[in-house]
């Protein structure tokens, strides 16, 4: 039993079991605090295994130039069943706007179809859910994300194909808090993390910061800007590539895709800069931030069709 429960505060814990149906822990969605069994808790040698104890959950840095992380493995048609495994965190670009996210659960590699654990759109409706369901593996790009040995360690795939168990049918979808990436992520570490919302608030932070002073005109000092937010950004890259935590490869493509996003994000905010402006102060702000926006996406989305032909 929860803490808060104890207390008489009813709410709803996701309670998890693994493949043999044995109770294995829980998540309180009031406190937001993952109990576990003593198994799959570190340091910890108790007889009664029926005991739970509190998990502390690790701690995810946040990395503003990627949308989704650099450490990845490129999923193909004829491969797919040698590079996945269930409990694995995949994920894949739909319309060049955003990635979707899900938790493999199974693997048939006769039919070329994988068990997804996700959020879903049912219906083209505004409502979302978490389904189980099966899907064709085509020869669209699908990515398999990378975890570190340490992560994985620590989250066994029981745990996390029982976290993504536990939320079939949920329909408490949030945008900022609760989608389709920080679920696969909280399937996988207990931390839910959305990059491409951190990528987000940061994109309109800097944009904002831009706005400041594209009021004087210059496309100069806008690039200026960008430069500065890349050289930022490159400074961070090089001291995890020291560190050892991202390889060659993964600081090469944050270098390149940082440069696309950055070229075509001053320009579109210096359009939408001159679109705004018969509007007025509002129409300006929110023709930079439109601007600025589309034009990091669109950026990022022309470097991932370079990568990939």
């Amino acid at each position: 039993m929860c803490h808060c429960e104890r207390k008489g505060n009813p709410h709803k814990v996701n309670c998890y079991w693994d493949s043999s149906g044995k109770f294995i822990g829980f998540y309180c969605t009031r406190c937001g605090v993952e109990s576990l069994t003593q198994e799959y808790i570190a340091d910890i040698n108790d007889t009664n295994l029926r005991r739970v104890y509190r998990r502390k959950p690790p701690i995810l840095e946040d990395n503003t130039a990627f949308q989704v992380p650099c450490s990845k493995t490129k999923v193909d048609l004829h491969h797919f069943a040698d590079i996945l495994k269930p409990g694995d965190h995949v994920t894949w670009l739909r319309y060049f706007l955003y990635w979707h996210h899900g938790i493999v659960s199974e693997i048939n590699a006769e039919e070329n179809t994988i068990g997804m654990i996700h959020w879903v759109n049912m219906n083209g409706e505004n409502t979302f859910k978490i389904i189980y369901e099966r899907i064709k593996v085509k020869n669209d790009p699908m990515y398999r994300i990378h975890y570190t040995d340490s992560v994985t360690k620590e989250n066994p795939t029981e745990i996390v194909l029982a976290r993504a168990r536990s939320r079939i049918g949920d329909i408490r979808y949030k945008l900022f808090s609760d989608n389709c990436e920080s679920f696969a992520t909280f399937c996988k570490c207990g931390v839910a993390k959305s990059r491409q919302i951190v990528w987000l608030k940061r994109k309109i932070k800097q944009i904002i910061g831009h706005y400041m002073v594209v009021g004087t005109e210059s496309f100069g000092i806008v690039v200026g800007m960008e430069t500065a937010f890349m050289v930022s950004i490159l400074r961070k890259a090089c001291k995890e590539r020291r560190n050892g935590k991202i390889t060659k490869n993964d600081f090469t493509e944050i270098l390149i895709r940082r440069i696309y996003e950055g070229l075509l994000s001053s320009e579109l905010i210096m359009i939408g800069y001159y679109i705004g402006t018969p509007f007025g102060p509002l129409g300006i702000f929110i023709g930079v931030i439109i601007g600025g926006v589309v034009g990091g996406v669109v950026g990022k989305a022309a470097w991932d069709c370079i990568r990939e032909y």
